[in-house]
């Protein structure tokens, strides 16, 4: 395997992993703590700036095709939702099939229930009781049903149409939807609750929950059956506090189902939908308040964890709700002075660097706003190229690998998503990083275990795609067991257990059913189901002499 001399670590890819404390599997999808999240006095608006009338949640809903297979991820959701998501039929964005209120048949009366805005937008004037089956009609599912007297109600939009000829409604799946509020709380510890299918994410923010630097408190970020989560929340003044629910669908894998409620922490099969005006008990929810909001980050540029960034490029802000707000740029911790442009409501901050940046350098940056810090950063070109294929956006463990590999080992990555990658994305690079939270069937057939670039595998069901043994699966872990010490890969750590999460905290990971050729170099302890193996160039298995050295690392998505 012919590698440059100064990433000759990639041969052995675990050394990313290892270092230190198996950094790799860390990046928990499930961001849930032991004890309470605490959200600051600071956060709160006063009791009372409330608009009386505007109860409820400020929807948003996006939802794809009905063959589009998307992941289940946060990332996914985000992106979807901003029109971010490139469908790979097109080369644009997804086009949203949910019925809005200028679609013909919602006129003409042929369509029935809750239109959206034609940018997918609504007002939920109700409680968040949602379900829809693969038929595109309601289900009874959650721990709010119709024997209980709470009946489920569609998603906003929804059934949506299978395609953009609009013919057939009965699209349930592939969506994505935001519930933004301003929750009335005092002071004291909430047990929220959340019952979906697959993925979410709760989170608050000082200022406004859309911000991209939202705090999340709760959340899930892969396929599962309906499951509720809970998690406590410790507010430490009376006031109102800006707070999102994401949720999205994987694939068209119904039933979708989202309910939102706060649990007794006395008793836990009290439940309280939040917003249940008919409860005396409910939290409130307000879609806007009667006084100015305060400003909130739409996006940036370069994104969180970019790598191979130009040295040159500029650096942006967009603010939404600026206001009389003056927001405060830093760059490598140092204030910087940015050129400010108006336009639609949106405040644009522009930083050209003076000089170009290293290559290869980590850029910190920093936007203070209205109360509000935003922290991020990227890394600057290199040159040497490695490819990560992901499933529609790169998630935060996503984001944080390619950091890394590009901040320690000088790689510029280049992140394509499962179902538009190609084989020719692949040229010229150094690494293949396969994520796990890929749709599999988008990855197998395009035949990368035949190129002779080292892979790092993190999805089980791609094992036997790539030839490297039989498919796993999920693996509930919170620590990992070397067995095979003299192996690269290891790192030089020493034979034993190892915690991978903190605080006791069990998180999933893949695992794999190797061919009797890879090593394996370290397993669940629980049950020895192979978390960590590898293939060595020039094995061969199933007529494939590999042509470089394949490593399935257990990854979390």
């Amino acid at each position: 395997m012919k590698l440059i001399p100064n990433i000759q670590r990639l041969a052995h890819p675990l050394k990313l992993a290892l270092g230190g404390a198996l950094l790799f599997l860390i990046q928990p999808v499930q961001i849930r703590g032991q004890a309470p999240q605490v959200i600051p006095a600071s956060w709160a608006y006063p009791l009372g700036s409330q608009d009386t009338t505007k109860p409820g949640f400020a929807g948003k809903i996006h939802q794809a095709r009905q063959n589009a297979g998307l992941t289940a991820t946060i990332a996914r959701a985000n992106a979807q939702l901003a029109g971010d998501l490139t469908d790979p039929q097109t080369g644009a964005p997804y086009a949203n099939m949910v019925v809005t209120t200028d679609n013909p048949d919602f006129k003409s009366g042929f369509w029935f229930g809750l239109a959206t805005n034609p940018d997918g937008s609504f007002a939920e004037t109700n409680s968040i009781n949602y379900s829809v089956e693969g038929s595109g009609f309601e289900s009874d599912l959650g721990k709010f049903t119709f024997g209980d007297g709470y009946q489920d109600y569609n998603f906003p939009g929804l059934p949506g149409s299978t395609a953009v000829d609009s013919l057939i409604y009965e699209n349930a799946g592939n969506l994505a939807i935001e519930e933004n509020a301003f929750l009335e709380l005092r002071a004291g510890t909430y047990v929220f609750g959340v019952t979906c299918d697959d993925t979410f994410e709760l989170a608050f923010h000082h200022n406004d929950a859309r911000d991209i630097f939202r705090v999340p408190v709760a959340g899930f970020g892969s396929n599962r059956g309906t499951t509720e989560t809970t998690v406590a929340v410790q507010i430490e003044a009376d006031g109102l506090y800006a707070v999102r629910l994401l949720h999205a669908q994987f694939a068209n894998n119904p039933p979708a189902e989202l309910e939102f409620y706060t649990v007794d922490p006395n008793d836990p099969e009290a439940r309280t939908l939040v917003d249940d005006r008919t409860k005396a008990n409910a939290v409130r929810a307000w879609r806007a308040l009667s006084t100015p909001a305060r400003p909130y980050v739409q996006r940036v540029s370069p994104v969180p964890g970019a790598t191979g960034v130009l040295p040159d490029s500029s650096i942006q802000v967009v603010l939404a709700n600026l206001g009389s707000a003056t927001p405060v740029l830093k760059v490598n911790g140092a204030a910087v002075t940015a050129s400010t442009a108006t336009a639609g409501g949106l405040t644009t901050l522009s930083y050209k660097p003076s000089s170009p940046f290293p290559g290869g350098s980590v850029v910190s940056l920093e936007v203070d706003y209205a109360g509000a810090v935003g922290s991020w950063s990227f890394v600057s070109k290199t040159g040497v190229k490695a490819l990560m294929i992901v499933g529609g956006s790169a998630t935060a463990s996503d984001s944080w690998m390619a950091s890394r590999l590009a901040s320690v080992f000088g790689l510029d990555v280049d992140i394509k998503t499962d179902s538009g990658v190609t084989v020719a994305d692949a040229a010229g690079t150094v690494l293949i990083v396969n994520s796990a939270t890929v749709n599999s069937g988008n990855v197998a057939p395009k035949n990368f275990e035949e190129l002779a670039i080292p892979i790092l595998n993190g999805e089980q069901a791609n094992i036997d795609d790539f030839l490297l043994g039989a498919a796993g699966g999920n693996q509930n872990i919170s620590e990992i067991e070397i067995i095979d010490d003299s192996h690269p890969i290891a790192a030089k750590l020493a034979l034993g257990i190892y915690t991978i999460f903190n605080s006791g905290v069990v998180n999933q990971a893949h695992n794999g059913s190797p061919d009797q050729a890879a090593v394996v170099v370290a397993v669940n302890p629980a049950n020895q189901a192979p978390m960590i193996f590898a293939v060595e160039e020039g094995t061969e298995i199933q007529g494939l002499v590999h042509p470089a050295r394949r490593v399935h690392l257990g990854q979390i998505g």
